[in-house]
C-alpha cells in the first residue's frame, strides 16, 4: 500500500537534532501510517466476495448427517478442487435444504451456486452454468441376479432394459421413489403405468433406501436408481448386499447425461462460473473427479463410467 503525504512535508527543514517536540510529532505520524494501513488492509479483507455453496440431502452425492457427513461425492469436488481452486474468494456451506429451496435461492440470492446440477435451457436462461464435469451414468434398474432370466423379453441386443416392456408384462413389480424425476423418456413410461398393480411408488422421507432394501429382500423385483445408490443404501446393514443385484441401462433413456456447476446469474455468479471452467480445464482435473465417481461404482461399472466419459467430454485430462 502506497500512503501518500503532503507536499510540504517533503519540503519542510528539519534541524540537524530532532528536538523531543519533533520526535513525539514523528512517532505520532508513525502511528498514524500504520493505523491507515491496517485499517485499508481490513477493508480490502472485508470487501473480499463470499460465495455460498448450498447441498441438498442426496447420498452419495451430498451426504448430509451420519458419520459420512461431507464425504459424498459433489462434497468432495467442492472442498477437494473447487474451493482450494477459487482462492480469490471467501466460502460459505450450507446443507440439509432440499433442492426446490436451492433453486429459489439461485434465482434470488445474487452470490448463490451449486454443485450437479443438470443444463436445461430454463436454467441457461435464469442460471450461470459452467462447462460439464461428468458424464456419469444414467438412472437404470437394479434386478436381483438371480431373476435376470425374467427379463429376457425387454432386454435389447445391446443389453438396456425396456422399462415398457418390463412394466406392460406386468409380472415384473417395479419400485421407484414418489417425486423423483429418472430421465424424461423414463418419466413418461411410469406415468403412462401409474395404477397398475406392478408399479410401487414409495413417498417415505427414506423411500431410496428402504425400496433398496425392498429388492434385496425379495419383496420387490427391481428398482430404479443411479448405479452408486444401491452400494450406498445397502452397504450399512450388509456391506457385500448389492453384489446380489445387477444394474441395467433403460433403453429409454440417452447413453449419459452431463452434470455443471450452477451460480447465480448475477455478475459474481459469472464471473465464478468463469474461474470454474478455468478450473475444470487444468491437466488432470476431470480426470481426478471421474475418480471420486469410480469409488461409489461396482468394479464391473467402472469401465462403463469411463467409456462414456470419454465420449461425452473427449477432452477431459487434456
Amino acid at each position: 500500500m502506497v500512503i501518500s503525504l503532503p507536499n510540504t512535508a517533503m519540503t519542510q527543514e528539519l534541524p540537524m537534532k530532532p528536538t523531543a517536540g519533533l520526535r513525539s510529532r514523528l512517532h505520532r505520524c508513525v502511528v498514524a501510517i500504520l493505523l491507515a494501513a491496517a485499517s485499508g488492509w481490513g477493508a480490502a479483507n472485508a470487501a473480499e466476495p463470499e460465495i455460498t455453496w448450498y447441498a441438498t440431502d442426496f447420498p452419495p452425492l451430498y451426504i448430509v448427517s451420519g458419520p459420512q457427513r461431507g464425504e459424498g461425492y459433489y462434497d468432495l469436488v467442492l472442498k477437494r478442487h473447487l474451493i482450494p481452486g477459487l482462492k480469490t474468494y471467501k466460502h460459505r456451506y450450507v446443507d440439509e435444504l432440499p433442492i426446490q429451496r436451492v433453486q429459489m435461492l439461485l434465482d434470488s440470492d445474487p452470490a448463490s451456486c451449486q454443485v450437479g446440477l443438470f443444463k436445461t435451457p430454463e436454467r441457461e436462461r435464469k442460471w450461470a452454468v459452467s462447462e460439464a464435469f461428468l458424464a456419469p451414468i444414467p438412472p437404470g434398474a437394479f434386478v436381483r441376479r438371480s431373476d435376470a432370466a425374467r427379463l429376457a423379453g425387454a432386454l435389447d441386443a445391446d443389453g438396456k432394459l425396456s422399462l415398457t416392456k418390463l412394466l406392460d408384462g406386468g409380472k415384473v413389480t417395479v419400485g421407484v421413489r414418489s417425486g423423483r424425476s429418472y430421465g424424461v423418456a423414463a418419466d413418461a413410461s411410469l406415468k403412462s403405468h401409474d395404477g397398475k398393480p406392478n408399479l410401487f411408488r414409495l413417498t417415505t422421507p427414506d423411500a431410496s433406501k428402504s425400496l433398496f432394501q425392498m429388492v434385496s429382500a425379495e419383496r420387490l423385483d427391481a428398482v430404479l436408481g443411479y448405479p452408486y445408490e444401491a452400494a450406498y443404501h445397502l452397504a450399512h446393514d450388509n456391506p457385500n448386499a448389492n453384489k446380489g443385484l445387477k444394474f441395467y441401462l433403460l433403453a429409454e433413456q440417452t447413453d449419459y447425461v452431463m452434470v455443471h456447476v450452477v451460480c447465480a446469474k448475477s455478475p459474481l455468479g459469472q464471473e465464478v462460473i468463469r474461474k470454474v471452467d478455468a478450473l475444470l480445464n487444468q491437466p488432470g482435473m476431470r480426470e481426478a473427479i471421474l475418480g471420486h465417481y469410480e469409488t461409489w461404482l461396482d468394479e464391473e461399472l467402472r469401465p462403463l463410467a469411463r467409456r462414456l466419459q470419454k465420449q461425452a467430454l473427449p477432452h477431459m485430462g487434456k
